[in-house]
């Protein structure tokens, strides 16, 4: 599929090719439907995946245009391929980023892989928790839906208020 992706100069990066290729399209479409042709497909719940032809185009334009210290929203891609072949593209800047506040004495190397580590477990277990326990309800349930978007709103408001409130701390305070 990448093969004639390439071919048709839809991918025409390595490091695009390598992303969809790692990422393997079958693991997202249900059981019976060609997960390799380059169309959409159904997956449930009154949606469809994107052609693999989609995917490339936005990840062609991200690797040109995402760069360290930015920010990347994805809105309506649900989760599936493009969304983990994002976080793929992004991962060598997220790495770049981490040597950065390592040699600039920010953090250290072990609070750095500690928190890839734990960073990278919660997003897997909040991606099956949601997956098997709140998707369905997510969909069908206004009220659902108003909870899971004001918590994750208070949580990431709580998150940035800590930030600020450290950030805005003496040095001698920190040490304490």
């Amino acid at each position: 599929m990448v093969e004639n992706l390439q071919t048709y100069s839809v991918v025409r990066s390595k490091k695009v090719a390598e992303v969809m290729e790692k990422v393997d399209r079958a693991l997202f479409v249900p059981d019976g439907n060609a997960p390799y042709y380059d169309s959409p497909m159904p997956i449930g719940y009154n949606a469809t995946i994107s052609a693999p032809h989609m995917h490339a185009t936005c990840l062609q334009l991200l690797e040109d245009n995402l760069q360290p210290g930015m920010h990347a929203l994805d809105v309506g891609s649900g989760i599936n391929e493009i969304t983990i072949a994002i976080g793929v593209l992004a991962l060598a800047f997220g790495s770049y980023l981490s040597w950065l506040r390592v040699s600039q004495l920010f953090h250290t190397v072990s609070q750095v892989v500690v928190g890839a580590v734990l960073g990278t477990i919660f997003s897997i277990l909040w991606y099956l928790s949601w997956d098997v326990i709140v998707l369905k309800a997510f969909i069908f349930s206004f009220w659902v839906q108003a909870i899971v978007v004001l918590g994750a709103a208070g949580f990431c408001l709580g998150f940035l208020v800590h930030v600020v409130r450290y950030w805005l701390r003496d040095e001698d305070e920190i040490s304490k």
